[in-house]
């Protein structure tokens, strides 16, 4: 009896190492969300920056950026001698000083914006970045968002689906 029984568990031990081995080449943690769930709407097209005109002139000779976002830039216009302009700031012709990073700075005027690097050379629009505001703390996320969430799919395939809001935490 204890001979049959060593050998029935070889046999089941060598099947499972198979199956498992079977398993190990397929793709681990792949998660498929109902289709019927997925939102319906189009996937959103930004629109991209529009750029700024008019500062040909202008000339960045200096800033100092906090940590906590704020700042000043020391900025001249033309000919007029240097000043410093505070983070936040709105300049001649309504354009607002909007970031302050360690190579330049972003200045905006309504939706056109562009960025002045130190040493005076201006890039009218740059896609990739973002000026942002201060904005409102994220919405609570909805029943199905919490259900994808406790089942493992991960928060920011959720968030791109559009069925979980951006800046949750999970």
């Amino acid at each position: 009896m204890t001979e049959c029984s060593v050998t029935t568990r070889r046999i089941r031990v060598a099947i499972s190492r198979a199956v498992l081995g079977l398993c190990l080449t397929f793709p681990a943690g792949a998660v498929q969300l109902p289709s019927d769930l997925l939102p319906d709407d189009p996937p959103w097209i930004l629109p991209s920056a529009k750029p700024l005109t008019g500062l040909e002139h202008w000339q960045l000779h200096g800033l100092f950026r906090q940590s906590s976002g704020g700042g000043w830039a020391l900025l001249s216009i033309g000919q007029v001698a240097a000043r410093r302009v505070e983070f936040d700031a709105v300049l001649p012709g309504g354009i607002r000083l909007a970031a302050i990073e360690n190579e330049g700075i972003w200045l905006q005027r309504g939706q056109a914006r562009a960025f002045l690097r130190l040493g005076g050379t201006l890039q009218a629009s740059v896609v990739s970045e973002v000026v942002t505001d201060a904005s409102p703390p994220p919405a609570a996320p909805s029943a199905t968002c919490q259900q994808y969430l406790s089942g493992g799919v991960p928060l920011e395939e959720l968030a791109a689906l559009g069925v979980c809001p951006p800046g949750i935490t999970d």
